[in-house]
């Protein structure tokens, strides 16, 4: 409501004044909403993923082998962990179940998410190759040929992995909380391999190329 004073002034109701803030509030409440969602998202899905691709056997007991499914598969030139594919899929489920808030993939009220986030997660040994995708309700587990080392993943038209020892690949879409009636999905991509350092096995990131 706007009015004139004495000296012909336009004065601001105060009605107006709190009504703009409460419109500045709302919209610093939402991109920080945005950002922290998708903060959360990221470094959930890396730590999962990291995790999982650490559920190898250090004893290696099935190094070198080739994919008797595929023949023409080319035998790994190193040899390392075999990385366990059912201990991978549950290390990945409870690190981001942890890191996002989740109670068995369900969002608690704490969490930044409504709903039961949906990933592709590929285990990849060089000689034997899984892949678990989660659709929000069911889960399927597929078997697929392995042409060794190095070998190249397509995520989407923009996103290329490729894996020059065993490692994980995970895609992680979620969606945010509603914020001011808007509702935001996000989709994060996260690769770990195995590598050899100092005579060590560790668990780096990957790179997309």
């Amino acid at each position: 409501m706007l009015y004139n004073n004495e000296n012909g002034n336009i004065v601001v109701s105060l009605s107006l004044i709190f009504l703009c803030l409460l419109v500045l509030f709302w919209v610093i409440r939402l991109s920080q909403g945005v950002v922290s969602g998708d903060v959360i998202l990221k470094e959930g899905t890396s730590m999962a993923v990291k995790s999982a691709a650490k559920q190898y056997d250090d004893k290696g007991k099935n190094k070198g082998k080739k994919d008797k499914k595929n023949p023409n598969a080319k035998k790994p030139k190193d040899k390392y962990p075999v990385i366990d594919p059912q201990r991978a899929h549950e290390s990945f489920k409870n690190i981001l179940s942890h890191n996002l808030e989740l109670d068995n993939l369900q969002p608690t009220k704490h969490s930044a998410f409504s709903e039961k986030p949906r990933y592709k997660l590929i285990i990849y040994n060089g000689n034997s190759g899984i892949q678990f995708d989660y659709d929000g309700q069911n889960t399927t587990r597929n078997e697929f040929h392995c042409n060794g080392f190095p070998e190249e993943f397509t995520l989407d038209e923009s996103v290329k992995v490729r894996l020059s020892s065993p490692g994980v690949i995970a895609v992680v879409q979620a969606e945010l909380k509603q914020v001011a009636g808007k509702k935001t999905t996000y989709t994060r991509w996260t690769a770990a391999k195995i590598v050899k350092q100092k005579g060590d096995y560790i668990v780096v990131l990957e790179k997309a190329v």
